[in-house]
């Protein structure tokens, strides 16, 4: 909870491009995971999208 008794969570809104690219992301980590990588870097993440 925020200092005013609200829940910060619950009172932000996530831009729908944002939204637009979890799809495409967890494609991706499933892409890499499958080549065998088990860490990816959010660089490599925005390369591919």
């Amino acid at each position: 909870m925020g200092p005013d008794g609200r829940n910060a969570v619950t009172d932000k809104r996530i831009p729908d491009s944002t939204v637009r690219r979890l799809s495409l992301y967890l494609r991706f980590l499933g892409e890499f995971e499958a080549s065998g990588l088990e860490t990816v870097s959010s660089e490599a993440l925005a390369e591919r999208g």
